[in-house]
């Protein structure tokens, strides 16, 4: 049973344990048939919440109990006068008429919920030419969807795109030749708002050509963060247009070179197969993979 339903119950054996004490307190100033009224009374209010049966069952058990504790002779369920044996059975059947009405009351209002409900989907079907109407039509709304569809497709694809690049960018800083120290402040662009996933990894230079010395001049360093980062990035690259497997297969290519380029210091060649072992021949990988397999092994 669940909360609703002991809910229910209780009501109902409230209304019994009221009417029953409110019986025994009047015994001495109500005759019977007043009595029997209080009974009435708690059949109505304990057919609201109880099933039909149940309360059939309640107040036939009712009934025998009024029998016992009002009706002369009390304590028996013999009946000394025909007037009370008539009180009994009219009172009985009252209780089971009102039961009886009470639970067909609830059928019918279950039914119209049921219909009310068939009605709102009616409704909601009806609307669905409005709808199409008001959408463009069912071409229209498939056209937008697969708008909607290609831009998710495209919103992956460029996140794919932008870390490739950035990996690109990333191994050129690496191995260029170009290099300056530089121990001024680097400015931290709008600082709380970089996290570490959004830490940046470039630092971008604002610089100026004086004519007079033919040189550069550093006008200020800026950390961007990795969202601005990728912004700067989609626009001084926007020149490589491949598709996603081409910008791969040139990275790969090009990480290639620089693991050969006899001129790169050992210590980036070691990091740069580290982090890209697909570069390694497949004997050095797979020794690689076993030594990793027994250093896990022993940290356990």
């Amino acid at each position: 049973m669940d909360s609703k339903g002991i809910q229910r119950t209780a009501f109902a054996l409230l209304a019994w344990a009221t009417a029953w004490a409110t019986m025994f307190t009047l015994e001495q100033k109500l005759d019977l048939a007043n009595l029997a009224m209080l009974m009435v009374l708690a059949s109505a209010l304990s057919a609201m919440w109880l099933p039909g049966w149940a309360s059939v069952v309640v107040s036939a058990v009712a009934v025998m109990a009024f029998n016992w504790f009002f009706v002369p002779p009390k304590f028996a369920f013999t009946v000394d006068l025909h007037q009370n044996a008539l009180l009994l059975v009219v009172l009985l059947l009252v209780n089971w008429i009102i039961a009886g009405l009470m639970n067909r009351q609830r059928r019918l209002a279950e039914a119209a919920r049921i219909l009310a409900s068939r009605e709102a989907r009616l409704r909601q079907w009806g609307d669905i030419p409005a709808y199409l109407k008001r959408r463009g039509g069912v071409s229209k709304i498939r056209d937008i969807e697969a708008r909607q569809l290609a831009a998710k497709e495209g919103e992956s694809t460029s996140k794919k795109r932008m870390k490739v690049l950035r990996d690109f960018m990333k191994w050129t800083a690496i191995a260029s030749k170009d290099a300056f120290d530089y121990d001024q402040q680097v400015w931290q662009h709008r600082s709380a708002d970089q996290s570490e996933e959004e830490s940046g990894e470039f630092v971008v230079f604002l610089t100026k050509y004086d004519a007079g010395r033919g040189d550069y001049k550093v006008a200020g360093a800026y950390d961007l963060g990795k969202g601005r980062e990728d912004a700067v990035l989609k626009i001084l690259l926007a020149q490589f247009r491949q598709d996603v497997p081409v910008l791969e297969a040139g990275l790969r290519n090009f990480k290639k070179k620089l693991a050969q380029d006899p001129s790169m210091p050992e210590a980036t060649k070691k990091l740069l197969l580290e982090t890209n072992r697909d570069l390694l021949p497949d004997a050095d990988r797979e020794a690689i993979e076993v030594q990793a397999t027994i250093t896990t092994k022993k940290s356990r």
